[in-house]
Protein backbone atom coordinates (compact mmCIF):
# COMPACT_ATOMS: atom_id res chain seq x y z
CA UNK A 1 0.00 0.00 0.00
CA UNK A 2 1.35 3.38 -1.01
CA UNK A 3 2.22 5.90 2.01
CA UNK A 4 0.33 9.04 1.99
CA UNK A 5 2.61 12.20 1.72
CA UNK A 6 3.12 13.85 5.11
CA UNK A 7 2.20 17.61 4.65
CA UNK A 8 5.02 20.32 5.65
CA UNK A 9 4.44 22.00 8.76
CA UNK A 10 3.96 25.48 7.64
CA UNK A 11 5.73 28.57 9.26
CA UNK A 12 3.13 30.99 11.69
CA UNK A 13 4.29 34.39 12.71
CA UNK A 14 4.22 34.36 16.38
CA UNK A 15 5.87 35.66 19.48
CA UNK A 16 8.98 33.85 21.05
CA UNK A 17 8.17 32.30 24.07
CA UNK A 18 9.96 30.16 26.89
CA UNK A 19 8.62 27.29 28.60
CA UNK A 20 9.54 24.06 30.81
CA UNK A 21 7.60 21.97 29.06
CA UNK A 22 8.67 22.62 25.80
CA UNK A 23 12.27 22.42 23.84
CA UNK A 24 13.88 24.40 21.01
CA UNK A 25 16.19 23.68 18.49
CA UNK A 26 17.19 27.13 16.81
CA UNK A 27 17.45 26.94 12.69
CA UNK A 28 19.99 29.18 11.91
CA UNK A 29 21.23 28.41 8.03
CA UNK A 30 19.73 26.32 5.01
CA UNK A 31 16.57 24.95 4.62
CA UNK A 32 14.24 21.63 5.77
CA UNK A 33 12.34 19.29 3.36
CA UNK A 34 10.77 16.29 3.52
CA UNK A 35 11.82 13.06 1.64
CA UNK A 36 8.96 10.76 0.36
CA UNK A 37 10.32 7.40 -0.85
CA UNK A 38 7.94 5.09 -2.54
CA UNK A 39 7.89 2.62 -6.21
CA UNK A 40 7.93 5.81 -8.28
CA UNK A 41 11.31 7.30 -6.42
CA UNK A 42 12.11 10.02 -4.49
CA UNK A 43 10.38 13.49 -4.16
CA UNK A 44 11.54 15.92 -1.65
Amino acid sequence: MPMKPIPPMLAVSGRPFSAEDWLFEPKLDGTRCIAHIDSDGVFL
